[in-house]
């Protein structure tokens, strides 16, 4: 089963928070319609980068990371921007003042509270009273006590971050804070208290990963207007980052810019004059590349006041958004909610309709590809004893192509009562605080359905056993290593899947992982005290070292067989020059994005982004790409010698829907399902290309002459993850696959003939019975490179390697001379040698063959090569020292050949249009 996939299941990242905070709602726990942020147990609607809309509530959420650099460890630095649109028209719902603008934060997490008393366990009722989590991106977490569970910590939440009581000291004083644990081990000190009217609010001066890295935070409290603000961001690894205002002094402060490594990301905004209390508009954040985002916002009375209308990219491409009220509680509640009613943008539309209901909450989204329904748990259909379910996804159907189901389960964390503000809701409670755990996913695809079962959770919700059916079935039973001193919830450390073997990891205290064994084969790896590798050994026993990390990058690098290679790393993360022998170096524009390559030797290249495309250019060869509204290439055009165009259109929704033929209006228009699936293939030269999906998980090739071929494949509880099992071909043709629970082919037949395969217990490939030739044999070794091989009965070859896993030696049976290879440090065959000839291979400073030479019967032969500063063939001198001149074009195509050729000329797609000859004539192709 897919790891990444479990830890999608159980909410968990591997991801450092980042960021700097405005302020949430005016209450501290939120409606449940009035969300921000992820919820893990939820879906989201989003066609374009940063733009996810819960089809839950319809709030509106935007999310960009403005500045990233990576740090040792994995202890990546990000300044995340998040914003959710405001729920109510009335002013006073606007909140507290934010520095970055309404519905706009920017914060590394914080813990807010209806008084500064975060640790008093007097009132244990209920979670009304209770601290409350935010994330950066705007989520927020109600922090239950744990006590009551009889735990050793104070709080925990339903994505089980917990914390304790911590007293700290700061330029502020000392502070009763707390010490908040996420469960990939970061902690948060939360030591940095905010003080209103009517709440409180802990922010961190600290975040600590797993290894000791850590982020310090630092803040002000501007007396004249009582709001804290960041004044800079430093790394235990010396990054840095600043933060700027405007207006500092006042009431109207500002966040102005945000600036690292001498890039600068600029704030602009506009103040809302209908309200009282200095509110603020974020109308623009400028990249340092000179791009930017707007923001326009709906300033007249109605739903959707005060929100975002329309986002323009840096591109240029616009999405506008329409608002409207929902009634989405049940009787006597007469709280409306303002969510997204309809999008426009990109050439498409969208209308999103909600259907509160006693049994679901239902949302339809009408797209331009297809629509959308999703189901959710509801206030409604809600309860004593079933709050904890609200807004659980429960189906999502995508057109008439797919459905999927989700089944839930509760697992108790507090026996705190859970309750939630503002609706009638706010009269029931759950007796007990309860995290929701997914026992159940079911996909029914095409007619087919795929079902996974997750069952036998831990106490932390993890699943010990996983079970996927399909046309197939796979159980997977799970072990975790759970660290609590660290706060480590979700390590695998033993995974077996029934009918194909086990998968076992070892961690060290810090949960990095030192050691897997895979189905016998086994790595390992040790670490910097950082948290960096520092080696890894191959299940060959070949081992690589790693040092003198900077930015999470290893500058120096040690491979078996004296392969070294080091690295000048800058202070953005970006790799400045890479010396393996030779040096390449590289530069970058202030986004980050390469601008320059500089090779050992011949022309360099140069790259140019701006608000239209790319250019990439080289010597006499130069490609510009054009981009869309959306930052999407749109058009290709390459020169030198020819000149070759291309041109790709998208449909609303980002799929590709056209590509034409190298320099032609013509080409092939693709149709995509609802799934993004190609359905079709318009040649415009004539004829289409179909493509049926149908039950079974199968596939139709309706290919251009009118002919079928039928794949049939097998897939488990996600049908993404197919094994192709028969292909139907025309003419009656029919080829059988089998395979192991793995996925390796164990038998093909067709026409009545079997080939088989064998497998080791590590399923290295063993031997092969042909119905040819009988049986092959191979041997292996520990990382799978083939030792032997036999064919039949006859005699076996033997194969050796170095270090690097590369062939060295070839030592076949009696009368056959055996072959020696050698490599340079470049990882270049260098020579080979079977005894009786002996060929030598030289290199330039780029890598490119510059002398062949052979030796045979004491004689020795060579082939000169000429490289063109575009690292092309330009001419070959021959042993007999006749030269041939092949004059390439900046493309690499050949325009002549010695004297035999005087001049060629292309097609754009490559192949040759006309050859004029030595002898003066000409053949014409095409």
């Amino acid at each position: 089963m897919d790891i990444k996939a479990l830890g999608k299941i159980l909410g968990f990242s591997l991801v450092v928070f980042g960021g700097w905070g405005g302020t949430a709602s005016a209450d501290e726990i939120p409606d449940y319609y009035s969300e921000a942020g992820f919820n893990v147990n939820r879906d989201y609607q989003n066609q374009l980068e940063s733009e996810y809309i819960d089809p839950f509530s319809g709030t509106l959420n935007l999310h960009y990371t403005d500045l990233f650099i990576p740090g040792n460890g994995g202890m990546d630095l990000k300044i995340q921007r998040s914003y959710s649109n405001i729920h109510d028209a009335q002013a006073a719902a606007l909140g507290r003042r934010s520095t970055t603008g309404l519905g706009w934060t920017i914060h590394f997490g914080r813990v807010s509270k209806n008084d500064a008393d975060f640790c008093s366990r007097v009132f244990l009722t209920d979670v009304l009273d209770n601290p409350v989590l935010e994330l950066p991106d705007g989520s927020k977490q109600i922090m239950a006590d744990a006590m009551t569970a009889n735990k050793s910590y104070l709080y925990i939440t339903q994505n089980r971050w917990k914390a304790n009581c911590k007293n700290y000291t700061n330029s502020s004083g000392t502070v009763s804070g707390l010490e908040v644990w996420s469960p990939d081990g970061t902690k948060y000190d939360m030591a940095w208290l905010h003080t209103g009217i009517d709440y409180a609010e802990l922010y961190p001066t600290r975040i600590t990963d797993k290894n000791g890295n850590f982020i310090d935070i630092q803040y002000e409290t501007v007396p004249s207007s009582g709001v804290t603000l960041i004044t800079g961001v430093i790394t235990s690894d010396g990054r840095n980052v600043t933060f700027s205002y405007a207006d500092r002094t006042n009431n109207r402060v500002r966040l102005a810019s945000i600036s690292a490594n001498g890039q600068t990301w600029t704030y602009g905004y506009r103040e809302e004059s209908g309200v009282i209390g200095d509110y603020y508009y974020l109308t623009s954040v400028t990249r340092p590349d000179g791009l930017r985002w707007d923001y326009d916002y709906k300033t007249s009375s109605g739903a959707g006041q005060y929100s975002i209308s329309k986002v323009r990219y840096p591109y240029g491409g616009s999405m506008s958004y329409t608002y409207g009220y929902n009634s989405f509680g049940p009787a006597g509640d007469t709280l409306q909610t303002t969510s997204v009613t309809r999008k426009t943008g990109g050439g498409g539309s969208w209308t999103y309709r909600y259907r509160p209901g006693s049994s679901s909450d239902t949302t339809v989204i009408t797209a331009p590809d297809a629509t959308y329904t999703y189901k959710h748990f509801g206030a409604r259909a809600a309860n004593a004893g079933t709050l904890w379910k609200v807004g659980l996804l429960l189906e999502k159907r995508i057109g008439n192509v797919q459905t999927e189901t989700y089944t839930w389960d509760s697992q108790p964390l507090s026996h705190e009562n859970y309750r939630r503000p503002k609706r009638v809701l706010g009269l029931a409670w759950d007796n007990g605080y309860s995290a929701p755990i997914l026992t159940r996913k079911s996909i029914t695809r095409d007619g087919t359905r795929y079902t996974t079962t997750y069952s036998g959770h831990d106490e932390y919700g993890n699943p010990t056993s996983v079970s996927e059916t399909g046309n197939d079935t796979r159980n997977t039973a799970l072990t975790y290593d759970i660290k609590t001193n660290k706060w480590l919830l979700n390590l695998v450390s033993r995974e077996v899947t029934s009918g194909v073997g086990t998968i076992s990891r070892s961690y060290d205290a810090n949960g990095n992982l030192t050691r897997q064994n895979k189905f016998g084969s086994t790595e390992s790896y040790t670490y910097t005290s950082q948290g960096d590798v520092s080696s890894y050994t191959d299940s060959g026993n070949k081992q690589t070292r790693y040092s003198s990390y900077k930015r999470g990058i290893a500058q120096t690098e040690n491979q078996p067989e004296g392969v070294s290679i080091s690295r000048n790393v800058n202070n953005t993360g970006t790799i400045a020059s890479v010396t393996n022998g030779r040096t390449t170096s590289y530069r970058y524009d202030k986004m980050n994005r390469l601008s320059a390559i500089s090779y050992p030797t011949n022309a360099g290249v140069t790259i140019r982004h701006s608000g239209s495309g790319r250019t990439v250019s080289r010597g006499g060869y130069r490609q510009v790409v054009s981009y869309d509204g959306f930052g999407r290439p749109t058009r290709y055009v390459t020169t030198g010698g020819d000149s070759v165009t291309v041109n790709i259109r998208y449909d609303a929704v980002g799929r590709k829907t056209f590509e034409s033929y190298p320099s032609s209006s013509s080409g092939i228009t693709y149709t995509p399902d609802a799934l993004g699936r190609v359905k079709s293939e318009s040649h415009s030269g004539g004829g289409t290309r179909s493509f049926s999906y149908s039950s079974g998980n199968t596939v139709t090739d309706n290919d251009l002459r009118g002919f079928s071929t039928t794949y049939t494949y097998r897939s488990y509880g996600n049908p993404d993850e197919k094994y192709l099992l028969n292909i139907r071909s025309p003419e009656g043709i029919n080829t059988r696959i089998d395979r192991n629970k793995l996925g390796l082919i164990t038998r093909v037949s067709q026409g009545g003939k079997t080939r088989n395969y064998s497998y080791n217990s590590r399923f290295h490939l063993t031997s092969i019975r042909n119905p040819e030739t009988g049986t092959t044999t191979y041997g292996r070794d520990n990382a799978g490179n083939m030792t032997s091989k036999r064919v039949g009965s006859s005699g076996a070859t033997s194969y050796t390697y170095d270090g690097q896993h590369r062939l060295t030696t070839i030592n076949y049976p009696a009368g056959t001379p055996d072959v020696a290879i050698t490599y340079n440090t470049r990882n270049k065959i260098t020579s080979v040698n079977n005894g009786t000839a002996r060929r030598v291979f030289d290199y330039d400073s780029n890598d490119n063959i510059s002398r062949e030479t052979l030796s045979i019967d004491g004689k020795t032969f060579s082939i000169n090569y000429d490289i063109s500063s575009l690292d092309h063939i330009s001419s070959m001198t021959y042993p007999s020292g006749r030269r041939l001149s092949l004059s390439p074009n900046a493309l690499g195509r050949p325009t002549q050949a010695g004297t035999f050729v005087s001049s060629v000329s292309y097609f754009a797609n490559g192949q040759p249009q006309s050859i004029r000859y030595g002898n003066g004539l000409t053949t014409t192709l095409g």
